[in-house]
């Protein structure tokens, strides 16, 4: 074996890489942290159709998650109760349980109590005994009046119309549209249509968007679809804007709508489990870079115990070269699990393994953060004399980049008189993050979601300038050019 293949063993045994292992544990943990709360309670939504037959109580109902999927396999337990205005009388009284099929659906028939008062009504609940934690919002999630609401032969529909996210993984609104047709077949000829309002200060919703700017937005096929209307850009700081979206049957009558403000963003966990996943690396692969630069290369050089390595046929610039390799590819190997783990912790407890730009964006923004921070690391080793002076200075680069960045950018808004509430504040740190390593974990959540580390809807990047092409060069660069800088310096030293 080369003196170069011992030199590799010897460090992939070494207690660095043990280290870096321990770390990217104690990563794949914080993870789950992230992941598990809404594995074990999602948020589902649900709409129904409600009817009366004769003195039975006909239920069709549609359970679905957070971009509108049909959710099957669900149990769900459903009690009346009497109720008279305004507090509830008589305990809950089992009626029915139900497991949704694989469109999500349930459907039941069970007769009405004649209680002989027309102030009193009878209310449903639903339950999720299987499934503790499960949030459950729309028609099933509220009790809602049967016998003093519909007429005989009669029915209705029970928040026909959902807001949900365009993918999982986004905070862009979508629609879930549920509708039937007449006896309960499928509709036909329904068209989804969507308007958007805007004007300044508080605006009045229109019943519809008779009058306004309208787009199809499609077709309803079967019972239920799931729309996207086009994206409203916010408005000034006065400014308000709603879009509308409706239900229409052949002859253009609405039959159902539902409204939401600009800027509303999607239920869907996606957008925040990425967002702690990249603010939780930020720090993490950064660590973990300046810990393994400092025991690899900068302390055995600058404190003469790399010297028995040279002394057999090994250049310092090849010694530069492997041990630089040997750690960007321990970096490598902990982003894919790290990226891997989430993929199938999201795969199995929320059906919604990462789309491959996403995990590839997440992996590349891992890099970008562990070997822009492993560059500058061997390059100050030939910039400094002292190993403590190089760790001094890893560790301030730590705390400012990763931790304290968004201050930074606050305090140059500042010195320049920059409004703090402003969007060109908001605008400043989104175009800062390009400057610091570190960001660009939560950087590329950011671009794939729009949601910040922050909790809130990010920053519109392609309003700034700031694209996915951009990301990548500034990227590629934060990796190659430390990289270069030090390699040069190690062969000038030969």
């Amino acid at each position: 074996m080369t003196a170069y293949g011992q030199e590799f063993r010897h460090l992939l045994r070494s207690p660095t890489a043990i280290a870096i292992a321990v770390l990217a544990v104690l990563g794949g943990v914080v993870v789950y942290s992230a992941v598990g709360p809404a594995v074990s309670g999602p948020t589902l939504d649900s709409s129904a159709f409600l009817s009366r037959e004769n003195d039975s109580f006909h239920l069709d109902a549609w359970v679905f998650d957070s971009v509108g999927r049909p959710v099957g396999g669900v149990r769900l337990d459903f009690s009346l109760r009497t109720e008279q205005y305004p507090l509830p009388i008589g305990p809950p009284v089992p009626v029915a349980t139900e497991v949704t099929d694989a469109q999500g659906r349930v459907t039941f028939t069970v007769p009405l109590p004649q209680n002989g008062s027309p102030s009193e009504a009878l209310a449903a609940t639903v339950q999720y005994p299987g499934h503790p934690g499960t949030a459950l919002e729309g028609a099933l999630g509220q009790y809602f009046l049967l016998s003093s609401v519909f007429a005989p032969e009669g029915s209705d529909a029970v928040q026909p119309l959902a807001v949900v996210a365009d993918g999982f993984y986004s905070t862009r609104p979508a629609v879930a549209v549920t509708w039937m047709g007449p006896n309960g077949i499928p509709p036909s000829d329904e068209q989804v249509v969507a308007c958007d309002v805007v004007g300044s200060y508080a605006i009045i919703v229109p019943a519809n968007c008779s009058g306004l700017p309208s787009q199809t937005l499609g077709s309803l096929v079967g019972y239920r679809g799931v729309f996207v209307p086009p994206q409203l850009a916010l408005p000034g700081p006065l400014g308000q804007a709603v879009t509308l979206v409706e239900l229409r049957n052949a002859s253009g009558a609405v039959q159902a709508e539902i409204s939401y403000n600009a800027g509303t963003s999607s239920g869907s966990p996606g957008p925040v489990i990425l967002s702690d996943f990249g603010e939780t690396f930020d720090l993490f692969v950064p660590v973990m870079a300046v810990l393994a630069a400092y025991w690899v290369y900068v302390r055995p050089r600058l404190s003469g115990t790399v010297e028995p390595v040279l002394a057999r046929p090994v250049t310092r610039s090849r010694l530069y070269l492997l041990r630089y390799g040997t750690v960007a590819l321990l970096l490598a190997i902990v982003a894919g699990a790290e990226v891997a783990y989430l993929d199938v912790a999201m795969a199995m407890g929320l059906r919604a393994p990462l789309p491959g730009p996403v995990a590839g964006a997440l992996v590349g923004g891992l890099l970008v953060a562990g070997l822009g921070f492993l560059g500058l690391m061997f390059l100050s080793a030939h910039a400094f004399h002292a190993p403590g002076a190089v760790l001094s200075i890893g560790i301030g680069l730590l705390v400012v980049l990763a931790l304290f960045w968004n201050y930074v950018g606050l305090i140059v808004a500042f010195l320049y008189r920059v409004p703090l509430s402003s969007l060109d504040v908001v605008h400043l740190l989104g175009r800062a993050d390009l400057l610091a390593p570190a960001q660009f974990p939560s950087l590329v959540t950011e671009l794939t979601s729009g949601l910040s580390s922050g909790g809130v809807s990010g920053v519109n990047y392609a309003a700034i300038g700031v694209t996915a092409p951009l990301v990548a060069l500034v990227g590629a660069l934060w990796v190659a050019v430390p990289f270069l800088g030090g390699y040069r310096r190690a062969r000038t030293a030969d």
